[in-house]
């Protein structure tokens, strides 16, 4: 598979959800060193964010049969995403909201 989705028999995006967000996830990874600098403010931080890592995310989405579960799928990459960029372990029990407050963004 190179640029179209995969579809499953019963016409369900599980995977291809998963393997976007995976791609994306490799994406941030590769951009951990200047996306987690504590040298850059948080709203260049998102547009970089935006520029190299969401578009990963939403290339296929325009196929993807979306429902609640899917946009918590990627509300939670989100979520991931701005953890790891304000260096928030899940140990810590911050709650979504704080971090939202933190990145000054809205749910």
């Amino acid at each position: 598979n190179y640029l179209g989705p995969v579809v499953s028999s019963d016409g369900r995006y599980k995977k291809e959800i998963r393997r976007w967000i995976s791609l994306a996830k490799e994406a941030f990874k590769k951009m951990k060193p200047i996306l987690c600098d504590r040298k850059l403010s948080m709203p260049i931080k998102i547009r970089i964010l935006q520029t190299f890592v969401w578009p990963v995310i939403l290339y296929s989405l325009e196929s993807w049969t979306l429902n609640n579960k899917t946009y918590k799928n990627i509300e939670a990459a989100e979520m991931w995403f701005y953890r790891h960029m304000l260096k928030i372990s899940w140990v810590n029990r911050v709650t979504n909201d704080e971090v939202l407050n933190q990145v000054q963004k809205e749910r």
